[in-house]
């Protein structure tokens, strides 16, 4: 059952950074600012505690999605900071911050929409009731505008630049939750 859910976690990163779902390469809805979270997916199993001891058990969940940035810019500057919580509103683990993510433009050389997969890994601690799983993911410190080069990266973006903090919804992998129907494509198993 473990290696199958590794093989499906692989599948899933592997997949989305092949090809985007028709979901994530959708224009930007009106009001979604300069960059939009979609495609939400999780991968979830359980493992052993590192240092723990064998019978010790942890339920590791894998997120996927895709940033999507709207504007004529030839590259964009990305900033996010996912965070997990449990269906019933308890913090379960704050995601890595991700600051300054130097993101192509789609045509770099006509400039335009980019996309952006987010990847992160949440080490739950302990195991957690499937039920208790999220039907939706927190991302905050979301922000992104145009890259000014600088060095190999990008200048920090100014000051003044919006910072939001959005709730996306998220397809568990398996198809478990939502119903298919519900999911973009390539959520299911």
């Amino acid at each position: 059952m473990r290696m199958w859910a590794i093989m499906a976690a692989a599948l899933l990163v592997c997949g989305g950074a092949h090809a985007q779902s028709a979901a994530c390469l959708a224009p930007a809805a009106p009001g979604e600012g300069p960059v939009a979270i979609r495609d939400a997916k999780f991968v979830v199993y359980e493992t052993t505690v590192p240092g723990a001891g064998p019978q010790s058990r942890q339920t590791i969940v894998q997120l996927q999605a895709c940033a999507t940035l709207s504007g004529s810019a030839t590259t964009y500057v990305l900033s996010y900071k996912p965070v997990l919580f449990s269906a019933d509103g308890h913090l379960l683990q704050g995601g890595s911050l991700v600051s300054g993510l130097k993101v192509p433009a789609d045509d770099p050389l006509k400039g335009g929409p980019a996309h952006a997969l987010i990847n992160e890994t949440f080490s739950v601690g302990y195991a957690l009731d499937h039920a208790k799983l999220p039907r939706t993911v927190m991302v905050t410190a979301l922000v992104a505008g145009t890259c000014i080069p600088q060095g190999a990266g990008c200048a920090p973006l100014p000051g003044d630049t919006p910072v939001r903090t959005v709730t996306v919804p998220v397809c568990l992998a398996d198809g478990s939750f939502p119903p298919p129907s519900e999911c973009p494509a390539g959520a299911a198993k």
